[in-house]
């Protein structure tokens, strides 16, 4: 389980001016125009886990763990355990509007978002464009990159021996839909829902 490292410090701008100027930085931008620079549980990850000095901090973890144990046989993978607060997901469909996943969007979809990108509001209003005109695009498209990532975590591992796995372990959140965690778990329709607003599409695991 990781919330924060140490060695993204130096991408980590959290001064809002600098951002809304055009900084660009790994700390994640919220839908209402904000850096998330506080919470814990509960809460959206701190990182947008799609900078890229993001993944190549973990990345370089898992590399790691990998050169240590992977020859030891009682070491069979990691397991990525994914609460809504971890780095590893957007943790909700309000997270994850930082310029340069909005840039990746549009050149990957050819979908434009009709968002001046020097606008300081740019953060809100290409959230408030996508959720009226683009939502299903953008929630596919963010799936897809977090998949992409995943299966690059999974290949470190296999890369130092063939038979290591990565694991996901997902976790319901009954608390945004239903009182009662049985209603949750027996709605496939609300759980698909739900986890694909974090960035999760279990779909595009099947043949991984």
């Amino acid at each position: 389980q990781i919330h924060g490292l140490a060695s993204l410090a130096p991408y980590s701008i959290i001064d809002e001016d600098r951002v809304l100027a055009g900084d660009e930085t790994a700390i994640n931008m919220q839908s209402n125009n904000h850096l998330l620079t506080k919470g814990f549980h509960e809460a959206d990850p701190a990182y947008n886990p799609l900078d890229p000095h993001v993944q190549a901090a973990v990345k370089a973890i898992v590399a790691e763990i990998a050169d240590r144990y992977g020859d030891e046989p009682a070491f069979t993978g990691l397991t990525l355990v994914l609460p809504r607060h971890k780095l590893f997901s957007f943790g909700s469909l309000s997270s994850g509007y930082n310029d340069i996943n909005l840039r990746a969007f549009q050149r990957d979809t050819g979908i434009r978002i009709p968002v001046d990108p020097k606008d300081r509001e740019r953060f809100s209003k290409s959230y408030e464009w996508l959720m009226a005109n683009a939502r299903q695009p953008w929630i596919a498209w963010r799936c897809r990159k977090i998949h992409d990532y995943y299966v690059e975590l999974a290949g470190i591992l296999s890369a130092k021996r063939r038979d290591l796995k990565l694991t996901v372990n997902l976790f319901a959140r009954p608390e945004l839909y239903h009182d009662r965690l049985a209603d949750y778990i027996s709605s496939k329709d609300i759980m698909a829902e739900t986890l694909g607003e974090s960035g999760l599409d279990p779909s595009l695991f099947a043949k991984d």
